[in-house]
């Protein structure tokens, strides 16, 4: 239909396709039979749009998709309003009498608040499903970053627990690199981090010692809030069993093992204990806790 209505144009002169520029439709033959059948296509696609539209928004969970699609609808039925003023003033000015306005400035505010109409209501899904998945995207590579210097820590003690994911092609001077800049699957990454985490620390079960922690619980505690000691303490007291470890000295006694400091169900509270001990792992009350305890 597209291509028939473009075959119409070519016969018509400069005078025709002027004159229906501006309205004239009685001396734009042509032109005028171009027109109907592009608002005859047109129909078509607004009303299918409109109605696949509708029929969606019924069946779709998210709401704000739900408005999109409604809103992509009310342009439907506006690009429609559009087409039957096209349309009646096409057959005013063919069979009676031109009517006394400009129709291309009539018919400008119609388009206006039918394209406002689509680009928001296309736009809305987008948003509504594309910001929160940035803003969790955003969350998890924080995450991910902030758990790196107690993960380097725990894996150069033991690196075989180290689950690589990066291309084989990829050289050992570009890993480091490809780790941060690299997004994809991040949540699998972020979670494996964990488990790689807690995988080092039960190898050294042998050398974390409760008594330990308790003291530097107690001291941290003095400093900062319940939180931060307690991410102290568990960070000191691994950092204690890392060197015992990789010095080769004997084990706590079994009554004076401390559990697991990370003792929870969900993987996503593993993910933010972990975070607190990385971000004090190299801060200066662990620093200073560390070497007095263990001297």
């Amino acid at each position: 239909m597209l291509a028939l209505r473009w075959l119409l144009a070519i016969p018509a002169s400069p005078q025709d396709a002027a004159a229906g520029l501006a309205g004239d439709w009685h001396q734009a033959p042509w032109t005028s039979a171009a027109v109907l059948l592009y608002i005859i296509y047109s129909a078509l696609t607004f009303i299918l749009v409109t109605m696949l539209a509708l029929l969606w928004a019924r069946g779709i969970r998210s709401r704000w998709t739900a408005i999109g699609l409604r809103l992509v609808a009310a342009s439907g039925v506006l690009f429609g309003l559009y087409l039957l003023h096209k349309t009646f003033f096409l057959v005013a000015a063919l069979l009676f009498t031109r009517p006394g306005y400009d129709q291309v400035s009539a018919e400008y505010w119609i388009l206006l608040v039918a394209v406002q109409f689509l680009v928001v209501g296309l736009a809305m899904p987008l948003v509504a499903t594309g910001i929160p998945a940035a803003v969790r995207l955003a969350r998890q590579r924080r995450a991910y970053g902030r758990l790196r210097p107690l993960w380097l820590a725990l894996t150069a003690h033991r690196p075989d627990v180290v689950m690589s994911c990066h291309p084989s092609w990829l050289p050992k001077a570009g890993v480091t690199a490809w780790d941060v800049l690299d997004l994809r699957e991040l949540a699998f990454r972020l979670y494996r981090r964990v488990i790689e985490c807690w995988d080092v620390i039960a190898g050294l079960h042998g050398h974390l010692d409760a008594d330990l922690r308790a003291q530097v619980l107690a001291q941290a505690r003095l400093e900062h809030d319940d939180d931060t000691a307690q991410a102290i303490a568990a960070a000191v007291m691994i950092r204690v069993a890392l060197d015992h470890a990789s010095r080769g000295e004997v084990t706590v006694p079994e009554n004076r093992r401390a559990d697991s400091p990370d003792n929870f169900r969900d993987l996503s509270r593993y993910v933010l204990w972990w975070q607190r001990v990385a971000q004090v792992w190299g801060s200066p009350t662990t620093a200073r806790l560390s070497p007095q305890l263990t001297a």
